[in-house]
């Protein structure tokens, strides 16, 4: 090999050299900004494992409590039918009771009228 040729052979693997250089110094700065990226997706889904086991919480929380309110609801239903049913029973007895008073102020009526000789009724 002549000289020249071992020159150019030189320069050309300088040149490889170089350019292989820059791609590695491409390559650590992409992997340095991957590095970054991938710390912030792992803060991001630190704070998001963090939120859902609150929010997890919250939605346990609430529905315990609408199982405690489905049942004061159902409570207050079965009070509410027991005091209707009450209040019908009052109801009936009241008029009974009505009827009743009905029959002995017109009892007493005739009686007062039967003592009563100016009544009308006489």
């Amino acid at each position: 090999m002549t000289p020249e040729e071992v020159e150019r052979r030189m320069e050309f693997i300088i040149e490889h050299q170089a350019q292989f250089a820059v791609r590695l110094d491409r390559l650590l700065e992409a992997n340095q900004r991957l590095s970054d990226s991938h710390a912030l997706l792992w803060q991001a889904e630190t704070n998001l494992n963090g939120a859902l086991g609150r929010l997890t919480e919250v939605v346990q929380d609430l529905a315990q409590a609408q199982r405690r309110t489905d049942e004061q609801l159902r409570t207050t239903i079965e009070q509410l039918r027991a005091t209707d049913q009450q209040l019908r029973r009052t109801d009936e007895q009241l008029k009974e009771t009505d009827d009743r008073l009905n029959a002995l102020i017109t009892v007493v009526d005739r009686h007062v009228a039967g003592h009563n000789p100016g009544s009308p009724e006489h």
